[in-house]
C-alpha cells in the first residue's frame, strides 16, 4: 500500500520524478481499472477490518512538489533562457 502523499502525487519517488517522459501534473481522464484486492481492501476498510491506509513512509529519495513549484517561481526568468 502506498503512503497518502504518493498517491494523490504531493511527494513523487525520486527516480519517478527524474526518468518521467510527461508532466507530473498529466492525468488520465480514465482511472485505472481496480484489481480484485483494491476492491477488498476498500471493503475491508469500510467495515473496519482495515485501517485507512498508510502513515508509513518506504525509505527512499522523494522530491516534494510543492518545493519544487516554489522554487521554480523564484528562478529569474532571464536565467532559464541562458541555460
Amino acid at each position: 500500500m502506498q503512503h497518502d502523499a504518493v498517491e494523490v502525487k504531493q511527494i513523487i519517488p525520486l527516480q519517478e520524478f527524474l526518468n518521467s517522459k510527461t508532466s507530473i501534473y498529466a492525468r488520465s481522464w480514465i482511472p485505472p481499472i481496480p484489481s480484485a484486492w483494491d476492491i477488498a481492501k476498500w471493503g475491508f476498510r469500510q467495515i473496519g477490518i482495515m485501517g485507512p491506509g498508510s502513515s508509513a513512509l518506504a525509505e527512499g529519495d522523494y522530491v516534494v512538489v510543492a518545493n519544487v513549484e516554489v522554487r521554480h517561481h523564484h528562478i529569474p526568468y532571464h536565467w532559464t533562457e541562458i541555460n
